[in-house]
């Protein structure tokens, strides 16, 4: 990609299904120059990413589509206004299409989309990201060592596939698909291009790989790009580090950002374990006020308001005390799975106007945003469309700064909700305190 982008002077585009994908795919590459601009949403004028471009084609261009929970009616919505309005972007550069590292999502589906509608002729996927101990072999994903259940996800996947990560695609896309092992990865070059142009030319529409370690990232990466041009790149943040890694240095330096010291904010509405060890491992520091959203109470107006006012109080404390706080939801509510939709809208309504509330008072100059949900409303609740990634502090913890236009000041740093060790959050923290 680096001679490709050294001829042509064009931006890299990365396609995510969510937020905090977005960021964590995009954030190694301002490290070589590359100033690094997530839009939270698809932007309204496109005038405003051709003006950004105007003054620094040197750019990584990231665009939210916010597909990952999409039905395929408003997936295909969504292509159709990327092809439609944003064909001048593509016409140079391939997009990257970032997906969850679990396989989390209607990938096959998405990947069908874009081949068909940017007439790209196959595609090759590549989930893992080894430093998060996200690995695929045999065509199976194991997060921590343990083999993700694609049926999960995927309703229509025989159970006797349910770990097949070639299955699940080509059962969600309708496209003919094939699993290159790590055995195959581990021969020479030569050989592996052989085996993929034999398999392209048997009209394999969709190749996923296994992968174990970064140099086998960076093998798949290398030979793709130097033997398959036309091809479109789909993975984690993992994938996107092998491209980072590769490409030329470029003279941009993103702005200095001291995270230290300053009041922080920590937001989650993320129960998954992973979070929940991460907040036990928090309670023991006198320096962070922590605060539980009571899920149940968000159900009727009366108890909403009260709680409302309970989170408030704390708040306000924790502000005339100088203190951190973390605000977590870290249960299922107790009512049962048919209220989940209206549960989730209330959690969001709750969190828009809580998020509100912190930044009215100003004080709290670093918010730690755990889950892609999370980010996106706190964002939007300030009217926030565009943010500019800075740095990964930890893996897969990123820090970015709001475009000057959004007027207001305050730094941000995201992680997804399912991944870290049981230490990442209290690391995390050290560097703040």
């Amino acid at each position: 990609m680096a001679n490709h982008i050294n001829k042509i002077s064009s931006p890299i585009v990365i396609l995510a299904d969510d937020l905090t994908g977005a960021l964590d795919s995009s954030c190694t590459f301002s490290s070589n120059g590359y100033k690094t601009i997530v839009y939270c949403e698809l932007p309204k004028n496109i005038e405003v990413i051709k003006k950004d471009l105007a003054s620094n084609m040197n750019q990584v261009v990231v665009l939210n589509t916010e597909t990952r929970n999409s039905t395929n009616k408003k997936i295909e919505s969504m292509y159709d206004l990327l092809f439609s309005e944003y064909k001048w972007l593509f016409e140079n550069s391939h997009p990257f299409k970032k997906v969850d590292s679990t396989g989390r999502g209607n990938i096959g589906f998405e990947i069908n989309a874009i081949l068909s509608k940017f007439h790209i002729p196959y595609a090759f996927v590549c989930l893992p990201y080894p430093e998060l101990k996200r690995i695929q072999t045999m065509g199976i994903i194991k997060s921590e060592g343990n083999p993700i259940d694609h049926t999960q996800n995927n309703s229509k996947l025989p159970k006797d596939v349910r770990y097949q990560t070639e299955k699940s695609l080509e059962i969600q896309s309708g496209l003919k698909t094939r699993l290159v092992t790590q055995k195959e990865i581990d021969t020479d070059e030569k050989s592996l291009y052989i085996r993929l142009k034999s398999m392209i030319e048997s009209n394999v529409k969709i190749i996923c790989f296994d992968s174990l370690s970064r140099k086998d990232l960076n093998q798949i990466y290398n030979t793709t790009k130097k033997y398959f041009p036309k091809c479109l790149l789909v993975g984690s943040a993992g994938l996107t580090k092998s491209i980072s890694e590769s490409i030329a240095v470029r003279p941009y330096k993103p702005p200095k950002v001291n995270i230290q010291q300053n009041p922080f904010a920590l937001i989650s509405l993320s129960y998954h374990q992973t979070t929940k060890t991460h907040f036990t491992k928090l309670s023991d520091l006198k320096k962070i006020s922590n605060i539980t959203i009571d899920t149940d109470a968000l159900q009727l107006d009366t108890s909403f308001n009260k709680e409302y006012k309970r989170v408030c109080s704390i708040i306000e404390d924790s502000i005339y005390s100088k203190t951190n706080i973390a605000i977590k939801q870290n249960k299922q509510p107790s009512l049962g799975t048919k209220n989940k939709s209206f549960t989730s809208k209330r959690l969001h309504k709750f969190l828009s106007i809580i998020s509100t509330k912190l930044m009215s008072y100003d004080f709290y100059k670093t918010f730690i945003l755990i889950g892609g949900d999370t980010a996106n409303i706190v964002l939007k609740t300030a009217s926030i469309g565009k943010i500019e990634a800075i740095e990964e502090i930890l893996p897969g913890t990123i820090l970015s700064l709001p475009l000057p236009e959004n007027n207001v000041r305050f730094n941000i740093i995201t992680k997804s909700g399912g991944f870290g060790s049981e230490d990442q959050i209290s690391e995390l923290i050290s560097k703040l305190l």
